[in-house]
């Protein structure tokens, strides 16, 4: 496995170029990731808050 050398510093643009760096792909790859990972974390909440919504109310 390949470390990729990120910094909480660094700024968003420098992470990307690590990542797609690393990974031997386009800026556009790295993106379309990113959004793929917030959108299933965003949704995983959701689902979390809904069963703590049916627990409450159900």
């Amino acid at each position: 496995m390949k470390t990729i050398p990120i910094r909480a510093s660094d700024s968003t643009i420098e992470k990307i170029n690590y990542i797609r760096e690393a990974l031997q792909c386009s800026r556009a790859d790295v993106l379309e990731v990113c959004a793929t990972i917030v959108y299933s974390a965003i949704v995983a909440e959701q689902k979390k808050e809904g069963r703590k919504h049916n627990e409450f109310h159900g």
